[in-house]
Formats: structure tokens, C-alpha cells, sequence
């Protein structure tokens, strides 16, 4: 996928903590199964969980505020070919 091709999905709201715990839900299904869908509105996508994820987890608490960031990131690789022989001969 180059550049151009690039999808990409962002969301920024404010949600009741019942809310949150059903997206978060949400999420766990989707990487449970193996495909992760993500809509608001017109905009979407459909993510492909690889089997390794870089996980990073960064936490901040101030006097009355406090903030967990949660990043995932994984490469996707596109199928070997069918057929695919890998020797020293033929």
C-alpha cells in the first residue's frame, strides 16, 4: 500500500465510562476475531490484526486530571504466493 493508498480513521468524543468499556469491548472482539471494524459517520475502516503487536502504554496523572495513551501497531504482510518453492534445486 503506498501513500496514496493510505485509509485512515480518527475519533475524538466524550463518552459516559459504561460507553467506553463498550468500544474498549468492542476492540477486544475484533482482535479476538481477527478483524476490527471502525465507523463514525461516512468514515471507516476494517483492520486485520497481525499475530505480533508492538504494544506502548503511557500513563499521566495530574492533580485532577488523568490520561492513559494506548498505542497498538502491527505490520501487515501481504499472503506468500501459492506454489512457492524455497531450495537449492528444482
Amino acid at each position: 500500500m503506498s501513500k496514496k493508498d493510505k485509509e485512515e480513521f480518527s475519533i475524538d468524543t466524550t463518552a459516559s465510562l459504561s460507553q467506553v468499556i463498550e468500544m474498549l469491548e468492542g476492540l477486544v472482539e475484533g482482535f479476538k476475531n481477527g478483524r476490527i471494524f471502525l465507523s463514525s459517520g461516512p468514515s471507516s475502516i476494517v483492520l486485520t490484526p497481525a499475530e505480533i503487536i508492538k504494544l506502548e502504554i503511557e500513563a499521566k496523572k495530574k492533580e485532577s486530571e488523568a490520561k492513559i495513551e494506548i498505542e497498538l501497531k502491527w505490520k501487515s504482510f501481504p499472503p506468500e504466493p501459492k506454489g512457492l518453492v524455497v531450495g537449492s534445486s528444482l
